[in-house]
C-alpha cells in the first residue's frame, strides 16, 4: 500500500508568509451601491408573498388541525387528519 504524503509544493514557506505585507482596508466608497428604491421593495414584497404561500399554509397546519378533528368525516379515523398536513407539505415542495 502506498503511503500518502502531503504535497507541500503548493504551500508557501514560513519565510514567504512572513514577507507578506498586511492588506490595507478598502475605502468606504469602493463597494457597489446598495439596491434601493421602488423596484427593490417590489421584489422584496413579491418574495415575501411567495414564501408565505409556499411555506405558510403547510407550516400552519396545526392551527387548522383542531377544526379538522371536529369534522364528522374525521371523527372515526384520526390518522386521516395527518394525511392533510403531509399532503400540503409534500405538494408545497413540488412548486
Amino acid at each position: 500500500m502506498e503511503s500518502l504524503e502531503m504535497n507541500t509544493s503548493i504551500m508557501p514557506s514560513n519565510a514567504e508568509l512572513e514577507s507578506l505585507e498586511p492588506v490595507e482596508a478598502t475605502e468606504a466608497g469602493s463597494s457597489p451601491p446598495v439596491d434601493g428604491g421602488r423596484d427593490a421593495w417590489v421584489v422584496l414584497a413579491g418574495c415575501t408573498i411567495m414564501e408565505a404561500l409556499i411555506w405558510g399554509f403547510p407550516f400552519a397546519f396545526g392551527v387548522f388541525q383542531e377544526h379538522y378533528t371536529r369534522q364528522e368525516q374525521f371523527a372515526e379515523a384520526k390518522h386521516q387528519v395527518a394525511s392533510i398536513g403531509t399532503t400540503a407539505t409534500v405538494s408545497s415542495n413540488k412548486v
